[in-house]
């Protein structure tokens, strides 16, 4: 347990470095430091939340900074966003403007936009991208086990409230209306013109 634990007071101690040492300095240091932050953050995210490593959290690294979790999620969404090369980051968006954006547009301006663009992927879009190698007898498979899931789904329903864990019946029904949209295109296309 001993050396689970030091990788968590190895973070907390370089996290709180950076933190001490952004008092006062430029703005071009200050997300210089935010971005290295999360990048050593992001070299033990694997480990968050697993019982091998302490079942160590977010929430408990924010706690151990003295600051949110949101913020530590930010910083992290921050260093994803930038990438490996900060200084190449730098010339790309920062370089030649006047005055260097606050450290608060960035996260209510940049990181928001990219969040939206990162998430604008629609389901049936996932769906296609995953069954378009799939065999007709597979899909067929899918529709079949959906359709088997309202029955198991109602049976269980009955007996715990499958909705407060997230799952509802409006979800699978939407899976299932894919999966037949996408076996009536692909592979009743496919007969009919043949």
């Amino acid at each position: 347990m001993k050396q689970e634990i030091k990788w968590q007071e190895l973070l907390v101690k370089d996290c709180k470095d950076l933190i001490s040492n952004n008092r006062k300095v430029t703005t071009e240091m200050l997300l210089f430091s935010k971005w290295k932050m999360g990048d050593r953050i992001i070299k033990d995210l694997d480990k968050f939340g697993k019982r091998r490593y302490g079942d160590y959290t977010q929430r408990m690294l924010a706690k151990d900074l003295d600051i949110s979790q949101s913020q530590v999620s930010t910083i992290i969404s921050f260093r994803e966003t930038v990438g490996e090369d900060f200084q190449s980051w730098v010339q790309e968006n920062i370089d030649g403007q006047s005055k260097l954006p606050s450290w608060k547009k960035i996260v209510h301006g940049w990181l928001k936009g990219y969040k939206e663009e990162k998430v604008k992927v629609e389901p049936e879009d996932i769906l296609k991208q995953i069954i378009d190698k799939f065999s007709k007898e597979k899909v067929k498979l899918l529709l079949d086990r959906t359709e088997e899931g309202f029955k198991a789904y109602s049976l269980v329903a009955k007996i715990i409230p499958l909705n407060k864990f997230g799952a509802n019946m409006k979800k699978l029904k939407e899976l299932n209306n894919l999966l037949s949209y996408y076996y009536s295109n692909k592979f009743e296309k496919e007969v009919k013109e043949a």
